[in-house]
């Protein structure tokens, strides 16, 4: 898994991520919890940009569902940016889109 960090100060901040997301490894883990981290910032939006992910795991959707909850908490916005379709079949089966109808 690769990352890369665009901030628009007191805009956004937006993660491009590319390679694998299994919610095993210390790399995915720890990308959550940086990105926890940041929503005690002044930050309205949390952009992910996933055109380049080439797996999802059921681990890595629960890491998300946690980090939706607490934007949610804070009233920050979150959403994914250019979703490949095989992603989409994975959110879509956790029921993401009905329950965060603007996730993407």
């Amino acid at each position: 898994m690769n990352v890369t960090k665009e901030i628009k100060e007191n805009q956004y901040i937006k993660y491009s991520i590319s390679g694998s997301l299994t919610g095993t490894e210390k790399s995915m883990i720890r990308l959550f919890e940086t990105i926890s981290m940041k929503l005690d910032e002044s930050i309205k939006n949390i952009i992910m940009n996933i055109g380049k992910v080439t797996y999802l795991d059921s681990m890595s959707i629960g890491l998300i569902i946690g980090l939706l909850l607490k934007c949610q908490e804070k009233g920050i916005g979150f959403k994914f940016e250019d979703v490949p379709d095989h992603v989409k079949k994975m959110l879509d089966t956790a029921h993401l889109k009905k329950i965060y109808p603007d996730i993407y």
